[in-house]
C-alpha cells in the first residue's frame, strides 16, 4: 500500500497511540514494549523523511567550508550524510575521524548517539541536529556542542504538524 508521507505519519501515530493505550490499560510488559517500539518506529521514521533537505543544508555548509557536527537519526542516514566521516557504533574509523575532526584535517562529522557529552570537540562552528528526543537532555547536550563557537549556528529540522513539534516544545519549554 502506498501512502504520503502525512499518511504513514498519522498510521504510526496511531499504532503509537492503540499501544499505549493498551499498556496503560492492563500493564502488559508486551503491550509496553510494543508502544515503545512503535514510538521509536515514528522517530526513526521522520529522521529519515528529512534526508534530502538535510543533503542540501550540508552541501552549503561545504561550500563555505564550515566546521560542522551533524547528530543524525540513524546509523544509515549517517552514512547517507557524512559518507567516510561518521562516528557511532558500527564504524571501525569512529576514534580515527574524531581525531582528523579535532586535528581539523576534516570539516565535518556526523554522529548517531555519540558525541553528546563526555568529551571535549573545539572548533565546531555550526550543528546539525536532524531528531529531536522527546527529552530535553539530549537536546542540551547536541546544542551545547556549538555553543563554543564565537558565532554558533544551529540547525535543527523538524517536520510541521508532527510528533515533531512536540519534541521541540518540550525541550524549549521544559
Amino acid at each position: 500500500i502506498k501512502r504520503s508521507q502525512k499518511q504513514k505519519d498519522e498510521y504510526i501515530e496511531d499504532q503509537d497511540n492503540y499501544f499505549m493505550k493498551r499498556a496503560m490499560r492492563n500493564g502488559s510488559v508486551i503491550n509496553k514494549n510494543t508502544w515503545l517500539k512503535k514510538g521509536l518506529d515514528r522517530k526513526n521514521y521522520l529522521g529519515s523523511i528529512k534526508t534530502d533537505k538535510v543533503i542540501i543544508l550540508l552541501n552549503k555548509l561545504k561550500e563555505v567550508d564550515y566546521k560542522y557536527l551533524c547528530f543524525a537519526s540513524s546509523i544509515e542516514q549517517a552514512e547517507i550524510l557524512g559518507g567516510k566521516n561518521t562516528v557511532h557504533n558500527e564504524n571501525k574509523n569512529t576514534e580515527v575521524n574524531i581525531e582528523k575532526f579535532q586535528k581539523g584535517k576534516i570539516r565535518n562529522l556526523t554522529a548517531v548517539n555519540m558525541l553528546q557529552q563526555g568529551m571535549n570537540i573545539e572548533g565546531i562552528e555550526v550543528g546539525v541536529i536532524v531528531q529531536l528526543d522527546g527529552v530535553k537532555r539530549p537536546f542540551i547536550q547536541k546544542f551545547g556542542r556549538t555553543l563554543r563557537a564565537d558565532y554558533p549556528i544551529q540547525f535543527i529540522f523538524i517536520v510541521e504538524g508532527t510528533k515533531d513539534e512536540d519534541y521541540l516544545i518540550n525541550v524549549v519549554n521544559n
